[in-house]
């Protein structure tokens, strides 16, 4: 965990080095602007950029082998934030609920705690109260929970309800078949939705 803490840490300071990212503030006013990306197919690619814009630097790195990690967040040298996601799982709605974990990190915790680095294992994140912190910050980002009462998807898990509810939403479908999955504990559903394969690609393509 310490050599691909390392290797992160490396990777934000050459980005860093270029100037590409901006000045870090903790005010969250852009994530609305951040949720509106996730309806484009290049949504990640866009999300690195504005990330950048407002201080964060966004690394991909894969995980070791043996290990179960999905994301990090952490303070590099220069005291910007980093979100490091592994891409483990390369699903759209995989993504979006793990950069928004992460990003709840780095306004809830990362500057207010003692601890100066996050490491996330498995899905959900099921541990201790900081970690359900950043799970309630990605779901009512991603979903507010007043808007979530309103999905008929909820109760009619099907893709047409998926679609109708993400177009009301002004998000991806994958994000709202991925908290269906969740909470229903069945990934055999929708699984035309979540965005198989279509994210490391993306980024890595990026990075080249």
């Amino acid at each position: 965990m310490l050599a691909w803490q390392a290797r992160v840490l490396e990777l934000a300071r050459q980005e860093l080095d270029t100037g590409r990212i901006g000045e870090f503030e903790i005010h969250d006013s852009w994530l609305r602007s951040l949720v509106s990306l996730t309806q484009f197919d290049d949504g990640p690619e866009k999300a690195r950029e504005l990330l950048n814009s407002h201080g964060i630097a966004l690394i991909i790195e894969r995980h070791l082998s043996g290990t179960y990690l999905d994301g990090a967040a952490m303070i590099s040298a220069t005291g910007h934030p980093v979100v490091a996601l592994t891409l483990r799982h390369d699903r759209l709605d995989n993504f979006w609920f793990v950069l928004f974990h992460e990003i709840g990190h780095v306004f809830l915790h990362l500057y207010t705690s003692l601890r100066l680095d996050f490491f996330d294992e498995e899905d959900g994140f099921d541990g201790d109260g900081i970690e359900k912190e950043a799970d309630q910050f990605a779901l009512t980002n991603l979903i507010p929970d007043q808007l979530w009462k309103q999905c008929l998807s909820r109760f009619a898990l099907s893709e047409e309800a998926v679609l109708i509810d993400a177009e009301k939403l002004g998000i991806h479908p994958s994000i709202i078949a991925g908290r269906i999955r969740k909470e229903r504990n069945n990934y055999h559903i929708l699984s035309n939705l979540v965005g198989n394969g279509t994210v490391r690609a993306q980024l890595e393509r990026a990075d080249k």
